[in-house]
């Protein structure tokens, strides 16, 4: 992770729209329906919404890191493929309308998720 010098408070939104946004996670072993995120090993079935409870460990963000215990982390840009591991993939999430959230600069932190697909490689 990035830290820089940059701070500011961390604000919560309610989303409006749905909003568009990336994780990088590995296939399911068990499941072609699912996918594992990399931090946790959480498992994702594709298609379902997902529920959390927002928990910053810190009152304030960086320009590139969001420090939280809970909630979903996702990319606001797509990554790029080229510095992903052999075995991790990109998924396309929403964060759906009415969703509680938090942003900076690359990242958001969201009470809610949908993982919609696992984008191809190649």
């Amino acid at each position: 992770m990035l830290h820089t010098k940059k701070k500011k408070s961390i604000r919560l939104k309610t989303t409006r729209k749905d909003i568009t946004c990336y994780k990088i996670v590995n296939k399911s072993e068990t499941s072609e329906e699912a996918v594992i995120s990399l931090i946790y090993n959480y498992e994702y079935r594709i298609g379902d919404m997902y529920e959390s409870v927002i928990a910053i460990r810190r009152p304030n963000v960086s320009e590139h890191n969001i420090l939280a215990e809970s909630g979903f982390h996702s990319y606001r840009r797509k990554p790029n493929p080229k510095f992903l591991g052999h075995d991790e993939f990109i998924a396309r999430c929403t964060i759906p309308k009415g969703a509680i959230y938090s942003k900076n600069k690359d990242e958001y932190v969201s009470s809610h998720i949908i993982i919609n697909e696992v984008i191809p490689r190649w």
